[in-house]
């Protein structure tokens, strides 16, 4: 019998499984750790199922909010708190659909059935009533309807009755105003000195400032109604002003804060015009502007001239002066027979006006009056012009006693009126002669000319020509022998006084000639230049500059001149008849030109020395006459041929003023004074003549500061050095 010995082969092979297991490295093991605070659960506790309800109503909301009646003087609590926040309606639209199974619907259904039915039996009850009586059951409701009277249309009868608002009951009390008692006796006399000092004092007053409202005498306000007394008549006046700036108050607005804010992107500084106001009056419909003058103590005052150009259609002038703050009625109007051709305002008198006729007499109004009479009138025995008289200039003498201003007309004759006691006085100041240009006088005179500028050129061209002129005018002056002057007498259409020298006064005639005369020497011409090939319409001088004027004329053309050389220094063509010309009050080198195809032209010679900075048009179909400047605003006053005054305000572009440069101080020694406004204006003024491209013929000297002119030539030399001038 074979014993089996049993195998231990299993045993080994499970016991090297274990150690392969054992030594398997990074195999992670899962070890399940329960919370000391975690609840023990049952199998049948964790098997339960938990409902949790998600209610749409946020319990974070308030919910006892209340809000302050002042009704009822207590806090009311708002129903259904305030609000819910978490909720957004995205859209919202009621209608008049009912569900069907709703009760609502179902009471909405039943009322209309009911209807339905009533219907129904009420047309039974017809047809059975008309088949009894033999008739329609259209005659059966009618008979019915007018017996019970009952309304076919079934209309109804509503009443409202709209809220009545409670009435209050307000009182303030103030504290009583301060009284003070006072008692005195006064005899007639007392009472008469005081209404007699009270007058002595207005009339002082009124002689003080010009303009002044009216003044009666004490007797002779006793007997005057007070609507039609001087008090009332300056309250209404007041009155209509604050209207009228009321009504117009964009035009108001735009004249004090207007600015072009477009100037500072505009290339080479070009401005623009903004029209404001346009003056014009029913009297002077079909008239046309021929004068312009502001006043120089009021520069709201404008005082406007009407008369004709043309020669064949005259009538009657009118005189209007107007007032900025009432820019729809003028303030004084004065009638005459005889067309208006200039005015102008007295400077040491403002309320005196200076006005030549069409027919050569001249006027002189206060316009503190208001009177249409005028305070003085030249007539056939007085003196008067036997032509049209076309420019009026105040003269400031201190030595005279009387009140001066001059004329001149086409009659040939310069004017000078005296105001006296009584009547005008005329004297003729100087007798325009007709005069050739000197031949052989070379480039540079006409005729002859100051300090020897018969010499023409340094050159010597027409050189014994113009020695022989040079010769002739030793003290500066034109002689008018009888080979050059014509029979008759030049017609003269404009003047203008120097400010800085008042005897020295420019003439333009007819011809376009300029002739420099002077007070002192009224028998001949100080210089006669050969400025325009027609008629001279305007001479300027500068308010700046002692030397320089403007001129323009029906030859298109504006000219800039230095008195002391024959030549312009510039010449600006605007390409039609230029009407007046006008220096700004503000700068040197800024002036304005209006021409016939209702332009108006600005000019800074700062900025630009030969094209315009501004050219607008103003008026279509008429043409532009005079052009003048507010001495203190900045406005330009245009008048055009239609009898229109429009007034422009400049964009800043266009009324630049230059700052007075602060000297430099060193180091140990007395601050300079800075230089004062003129002498900035006037260095400007030369610095833009010296640079023109046709130069002056007397130019400034740099070291010296003087103004250098040619000298006199010799016996047919025909050059020389240079002198000079101070």
């Amino acid at each position: 019998m074979a014993s089996t010995k049993p195998s231990g082969g299993g045993t080994r092979r499970k016991t090297r499984a274990r150690r392969a297991v054992d030594e398997v490295p990074d195999v992670p093991r899962q070890e399940f750790v329960r919370p000391a605070n975690q609840e023990s659960l049952t199998p049948a506790q964790l098997a339960e199922d938990v409902p949790r309800s998600l209610m749409a109503k946020d319990p974070n909301l308030r919910s006892n909010i209340v809000c302050y009646s002042f009704a009822d003087n207590a806090f009311k609590h708002i129903p259904g708190g305030g609000g819910d926040d978490s909720v957004v309606f995205h859209f919202v639209m009621e209608g008049c659909l009912l569900h069907k199974d709703g009760d609502e619907a179902a009471s909405q259904l039943a009322a209309e059935k009911s209807v339905r039915e009533d219907l129904r039996a009420r047309r039974r009850a017809l047809e059975a009533r008309a088949q009894e009586a033999g008739k329609t059951v259209a005659e059966v409701e009618e008979e019915e309807g007018d017996a019970g009277g009952r309304n076919q249309f079934n209309f109804s009868e509503r009443a409202a009755q709209t809220y009545a608002p409670l009435m209050r009951d307000r009182g303030i009390s103030t504290a009583p105003p301060e009284t003070l008692e006072f008692g005195a006796t006064a005899s007639r006399w007392e009472a008469y000195d005081c209404y007699r000092a009270e007058f002595e004092r207005l009339k002082s007053e009124e002689e003080s400032g010009g303009l002044a409202r009216p003044v009666l005498r004490p007797e002779e306000r006793g007997g005057e109604a007070t609507v039609h007394s001087a008090a009332c008549g300056w309250s209404l006046k007041l009155l209509e002003r604050m209207v009228v700036q009321n009504a117009q108050d964009e035009l108001f607005s735009d004249f004090r804060f207007w600015e072009d804010e477009s100037d500072m992107y505009k290339p080479g500084g070009m401005g623009t015009l903004l029209p404001l106001w346009r003056f014009s009056d029913a009297r002077a419909k079909r008239k046309m502007v021929t004068a312009v003058d502001t006043n120089p103590r009021y520069p709201d005052l404008v005082a406007v001239s009407y008369g004709s150009y043309d020669f064949m259609r005259q009538g009657t002038g009118v005189v209007a002066v107007y007032s900025l703050k009432n820019p729809a009625f003028p303030e004084f109007v004065y009638t005459m027979d005889s067309g208006a051709m200039c005015l102008a305002f007295s400077p040491a008198q403002p309320s005196l006006l200076a006005v030549g006729c069409y027919d050569g007499t001249v006027r002189v109004y206060d316009v503190r009056k208001g009177e249409d009479r005028p305070l003085y009138a030249s007539d056939i025995r007085s003196g008067k012009h036997t032509d049209p008289v076309w420019g009026v200039r105040w003269q400031s003498d201190p030595m005279a006693k009387d009140a001066t201003f001059v004329s001149i007309s086409t009659d040939g004759r310069v004017a000078s009126w005296v105001l006296s006691k009584n009547e005008l006085q005329m004297e003729t100041l100087v007798s325009l002669k007709l005069v050739q240009s000197a031949a052989g006088g070379g480039d540079g005179a006409a005729g002859s000319g100051p300090a020897g500028a018969g010499a023409a050129s340094a050159a010597g061209a027409g050189g014994a020509g113009g020695a022989a002129a040079g010769g002739a005018a030793g003290a500066g002056m034109v002689v008018a022998d009888d080979e050059g002057t014509l029979t008759g007498l030049a017609g003269g259409c404009c003047f203008d006084f120097n400010p800085f020298a008042p005897h020295l006064f420019l003439v333009g005639t007819e011809e376009g000639r300029l002739h420099k005369c002077s007070k002192a020497y009224t028998g001949q011409y100080l210089e006669t230049y050969e400025g325009h090939s027609m008629a001279v319409y305007a001479v300027k001088w500068s308010p700046f500059h002692e030397r320089v004027f403007l001129t323009c004329s029906a030859d298109w053309t504006v000219k800039l001149w230095d008195h002391m050389t024959p030549r312009a220094v510039a010449v600006f063509d605007l390409e039609t008849a230029v009407g007046d010309v006008a220096w700004a009050p503000y700068s040197s080198t800024v002036f304005a030109a209006v021409a016939a195809n209702g332009k108006a032209y600005v000019f800074d010679l700062d900025v630009d020395k030969h094209d315009e900075r501004c050219v607008q048009k103003i008026v279509k179909k008429a043409k532009l006459t005079h052009a003048a400047f507010s001495a203190t605003d900045p406005i330009l006053l245009v008048g055009d041929s239609s009898g229109h005054v429009n007034s422009l305000k400049l964009s800043p572009n266009l009324r630049r003023i230059t700052d007075i440069p602060v000297p430099e101080v060193k180091k140990g020694e007395a601050a300079p004074q800075p230089p004062s406004r003129l002498e900035v204006e006037v260095g400007k003024l030369n610095a833009v003549m010296l640079a023109m491209d046709v130069r002056a013929a007397v130019p400034i000297d740099s070291v010296t500061g003087k103004t250098v002119a040619p000298a006199k030539a010799g016996a047919g030399a025909g050059a020389g050095a240079a002198a000079a001038v101070p």
